[in-house]
């Protein structure tokens, strides 16, 4: 797992990414998270896995 965080116009942003295989339950379907003030997308391909977390949704659809 290899964690990269970042501050963008005063935002933090972290981003997870790891190998596939150690997720195995992590669906391949992109999935986005809008909760309690955290928002997390997530999705997979078959090689790696990548999640994205930051405490504003805007932001985070900016980003992405």
């Amino acid at each position: 797992m290899l964690e990269v965080c970042f501050n963008r116009e005063g935002i933090w942003f972290h981003a997870y990414i790891g190998q596939r295989a150690d997720f195995p339950t992590l669906a391949a379907i992109p999935a986005f998270l809008d909760r309690d003030g955290m928002s997390v997308a997530a999705w997979a391909d078959e090689a790696q896995s990548i999640s994205w977390r930051a405490r504003r949704a805007a932001r985070l659809e900016r980003l992405l």
